[in-house]
């Protein structure tokens, strides 16, 4: 029978992607590294915060000045509308904490 990954274990296996990532990314292994991330942003379940990681890299990482910009614009749009999002909240009591 299949089963649902549930949000940790996909949280958990987004974190192990990413890290994976940033230790090719240690290694000089920039090809990889930036297929990794690629392959990361591909899956439309991947959240916005990595998400925004992942675009941010990839605008540091790539050689194509043009392809580079646009992952920093898709990064920094992103960020803004999250944090645009995030303002209706004024204290952490609002956030439910």
């Amino acid at each position: 029978m299949f089963q649902m990954a549930t949000m940790d274990e996909k949280d958990s296996q987004f974190t192990s992607d990413f890290n994976a990532a940033v230790a090719l990314l240690e290694q000089d292994e920039f090809e990889k590294c930036n297929e990794a991330l690629r392959n990361l942003i591909a899956d439309s379940d991947l959240p916005k915060y990595y998400r925004i990681k992942c675009y941010t890299m990839l605008a540091g990482g790539l050689d194509d000045f043009h392809e580079a910009y646009a992952f920093y614009v898709k990064g920094e749009s992103l960020w803004r509308r999250t944090k645009a999002w995030y303002r209706i909240f004024t204290t952490p009591a609002d956030l439910g904490n």
